[in-house]
């Protein structure tokens, strides 16, 4: 547990709850502001592996800089969840027989038909848990406002 209450998880575990969701943030910087991005992905050994086009993310990674990786689940019912954060340096894979097995991954793209691989080779991984017992009784936490498409809260 840390100082919070919340239960910290080893890097194995951070891995195996990345490979049960397939939606992830990219945290980097573009033009000197903070982006976050939302990537598909597949983890890949100890690697998180994403697509994307030629512009923005790959942009600013093929520049060499240290990006940021986030998966989070919640479970509004039982007031739980967990958070995964992945930080270290992505790089564009150009090497075609990694770009063959890659495809095999079945990664889809998030928003456009991406054409380029890129992994994070993480030097930190860190992930913690928030479970009920960990907050105080009987506080829950709020329920998200339902949407109706196109309509906002109801």
């Amino acid at each position: 547990m840390d100082r919070n209450g919340l239960e910290v998880l080893a890097e194995d575990e951070c891995l195996s709850l990345l490979a049960t969701a397939w939606l992830g943030r990219i945290g980097l910087s573009i033009g000197a502001l903070p982006a976050i991005l939302p990537v598909a992905y597949a983890v890949d050994q100890r690697t998180v592996v994403f697509r994307t086009v030629a512009g923005s993310k790959l942009d600013a990674i093929g520049r060499g800089e240290v990006v940021c990786f986030e998966v989070d689940h919640a479970d509004v019912d039982t007031s739980s969840g967990w958070s995964v954060l992945m930080v270290g340096r992505a790089s564009e894979v150009t090497d075609a027989t990694e770009l063959a097995a890659l495809d095999r991954l079945g990664i889809a793209s998030w928003a456009v038909a991406a054409d380029r691989y890129i992994r994070l080779d993480a030097a930190i991984t860190s992930g913690r848990r928030v479970v009920r017992a960990a907050w105080p009784q009987p506080t829950a936490l709020p329920r998200p406002p339902e949407f109706t498409r196109g309509t906002g809260p109801r």
